[in-house]
């Protein structure tokens, strides 16, 4: 019974480090939204953060909103039908879909169960994971 015991013991204070240093590890990777604005920047030849459309749509009220639903704006085949399954944009689709590894248009094909969506976005995806983050925080404020 002993042995159980200290089984048991060893088992919760390798659980409790092993939480605690991914605690730590996602402080570290903390998003900060003034570097997403400066990731922004890439994006704003085509979309403003809130108003009017441009080459893309706006991404006003973008958190949250199901895809391919800004008013005025005409979508893709591929990004309408991805609206209609469900798609709605949130902190994990928006990583996904902006990651250079898929990269979007592949990563909606994927949704849609499909080699590679056909999109107006010739945008290849951002790199580093921090930067997509990034990015995402300050869309969640700028967006509103």
């Amino acid at each position: 019974m002993q042995k159980i015991k200290t089984i048991a013991i060893a088992v919760a204070v390798g659980a409790a480090l092993s939480l605690s240093s991914g605690l730590a590890a996602d402080a570290a990777w903390a998003a900060d939204a003034k570097k997403g604005e400066k990731v922004f920047k890439k994006c704003k030849a085509c979309h403003t953060l809130k108003g009017k459309n441009r080459v893309g749509p706006t991404l006003g009220g973008l958190i949250g909103r199901n895809a391919a639903t800004t008013k005025g704006y005409k979508y893709s085949k591929d990004f309408k039908a991805a609206g209609e399954k469900g798609l709605i944009w949130n902190e994990e689709t928006l990583s996904g879909y902006l990651n250079k590894k898929p990269g979007p248009k592949k990563w909606l094909g994927e949704f849609l169960g499909k080699k590679k969506a056909k999109t107006k976005m010739s945008f290849s995806g951002i790199k580093k994971d921090e930067d997509i983050a990034n990015l995402i925080e300050y869309l969640k404020h700028a967006t509103k």
